[in-house]
């Protein structure tokens, strides 16, 4: 028998957003962090209780109160369900900042790019004229 992170549907959430997972994805993920923790009848209880990767980033997951008395599971299990729902939206949120930044910082760069190339064309406008022709805004002042 193939270990789980080799089945392809625990492995499918590595492919994707970890907004787009589904239950079985949010199980792979714990699989992979805690091999033993849920049997099949907690999954079915996580199942029966309709939990979705937006219910285990929610704030609702933060509480043991929500696994034991919502979803039936064990107050051990459900209090490492309680950390790895903590886990999973710190990796969550790192993922959201890493892509809302990046096309800031290429703007940025873009922007910085374009200036340091008006710059050149300034210095040697200059070189060859005695002085610059280049009548277009600076972006940014250095004073």
């Amino acid at each position: 028998m193939a270990p789980l992170e080799d089945t392809p549907k625990q492995a499918s959430y590595k492919e994707k957003a970890i907004s787009k997972w589904n239950l079985d994805d949010l199980v792979g993920w714990i699989n992979e962090k805690e091999s033993d923790l849920l049997d099949n009848d907690e999954i079915e209880k996580l199942r029966k209780a309709k939990v979705r990767v937006a219910t285990f980033l929610s704030d609702a997951a933060r509480d043991v109160r929500f696994f034991t008395d919502l979803c039936g599971i064990h107050p051990g299990i459900a209090a490492v369900l309680v950390d790895l729902s903590k886990e999973l939206t710190k990796e969550d949120s790192k993922l959201l900042s890493f892509v809302s930044c990046t096309p800031r910082r290429q703007q940025v760069n873009n922007v910085t790019g374009n200036r340091r190339q008006a710059e050149n064309v300034d210095m040697s406008a200059a070189d060859t004229a005695g002085k610059s022709t280049d009548h277009a805004p600076l972006l940014f002042s250095s004073h």
